[in-house]
């Protein structure tokens, strides 16, 4: 059975401080390796960062590392020297980072990085020339992931956190008493993770009756004697809240002549694309909804949403609205629209799939997921303005 989290991209972030207590240090990066292992043999890919490694005591190299992204790097490349590095080990982990951050990498860890990047194991993600700010590094994180888990850490997790909550994707804070690197922010990821118990959803956008209970459950002091298990009950438990969803922007009303032929192209053509990539198809009208208004559950969604496919056939207004909607928040936006529509803005800028109800399902599922690939990841229509 394909796992859940197969072809998903997973990111580990943290930091500890350098008080924080040895065993406990010790535990946490055993932890983060098992996490990093167990991610990869689920099919997925790891989204990591590099850098320097500041050490829990500056005078002793054999002290544990006071960040994380180092341990997730050398159990990447231990996974890929345990399948003979073969084609399937190409690109397991993606690395945002930056010229000055890659300058940084210390002495003793420069041939593993040599080695992860020569055998394209990882795939760089570099902002800017010259740019080193943590920020935009977190953006570019955020850009290429579905989910994040994170350990101790200040600011700058608790900066992330919220740019994956933004987009709808599930971040899962653990309460590992940690500190940080820097001393800063409010508290990071044990903060985090009380606040999500408090309001799940928040902090995973599909939730259920026991989601609460089972961040609850995800308590240190459960599970600080075995870092196998605990890694084991994080792992079960992102099988089941990382599964991005997909928002359906369509014809709705059944009164108008084409939404019969709407209806069949989305059951016969994109839910059998959407499903065999194992998305959560969200749609007025089939999937469950927690508003009493139709409209407030739509624009509550769609930014819950990692894409949207808008269907524009019947040029209805409110769906050039929703569509509007999703691209104004940088979205991953999919047109398509009935073969001869003639859309109102210039089809070279956005793409469109154009349909035909003469054309057969099985032809029509395969050049759609042809569309898919190719578009699915083109930059956003208005995107941040910067000085350079």
């Amino acid at each position: 059975m394909i796992s859940n989290l197969s072809n998903r991209a997973i990111q580990i972030a943290g930091s500890s401080s350098k008080e924080t207590d040895a065993y406990i240090l010790e535990f946490s990066h055993n932890l983060v390796r098992l996490i990093a292992k167990k991610i990869l043999e689920k099919g997925a890919t790891i989204v990591s960062i590099v850098g320097k490694e500041e050490k829990a005591k500056s005078d002793d190299f054999i002290t544990p590392s006071i960040i994380y992204y180092w341990d997730v790097l050398e159990s990447v490349y231990e996974y890929a020297a345990s399948r003979l590095f073969s084609n399937e080990t190409k690109k397991l982990a993606m690395v945002v980072s930056s010229e000055k951050s890659e300058a940084q990498i210390p002495e003793q860890r420069k041939e593993l990085w040599q080695k992860l990047t020569e055998k394209g194991i990882v795939s760089l993600h570099r902002i800017k020339p010259g740019w080193n700010a943590g920020a935009y590094k977190r953006q570019e994180q955020e850009k290429i992931s579905d989910a994040l888990i994170i350990i101790g850490g200040g600011e700058g997790v608790e900066h992330l956190a919220s740019l994956y909550v933004s987009q709808g994707k599930p971040v899962l804070p653990l309460d590992i008493p940690l500190g940080s690197s820097y001393g800063d922010g409010l508290g990071g990821a044990p903060l985090l993770s009380r606040l999500s118990v408090a309001n799940p959803k928040r902090f995973i956008p599909r939730i259920d009756n026991g989601t609460a209970s089972r961040l609850a459950s995800l308590n240190f002091e459960r599970w600080k004697n075995s870092s196998e298990e605990y890694s084991n009950f994080i792992l079960d438990f992102l099988e089941t809240i990382v599964k991005p969803q997909v928002f359906y922007v369509r014809l709705l009303n059944k009164d108008v002549s084409e939404y019969s032929l709407v209806e069949n192209f989305f059951r016969n053509v994109i839910d059998p694309v959407v499903q065999n990539m194992n998305y959560h198809i969200k749609e007025m009208g089939r999937s469950e909804t927690d508003e009493a208004f139709i409209n407030i559950e739509i624009f509550k969604e769609i930014p819950n949403s990692s894409i949207i496919i808008a269907d524009l056939t019947n040029l209805r207004p409110n769906c050039f609205m929703e569509m509007g909607y999703a691209f104004g928040l940088n979205k991953r936006v999919l047109l398509t629209a009935r073969e001869g529509i003639r859309l109102p803005f210039d089809s070279n800028a956005i793409p469109c799939y154009f349909w035909s109800p003469d054309r057969s399902n099985e032809e029509q599922q395969e050049s759609f997921l042809e569309f898919w690939k190719k578009n699915i990841n083109r930059p956003p229509l208005a995107p941040a303005k910067n000085i350079i």
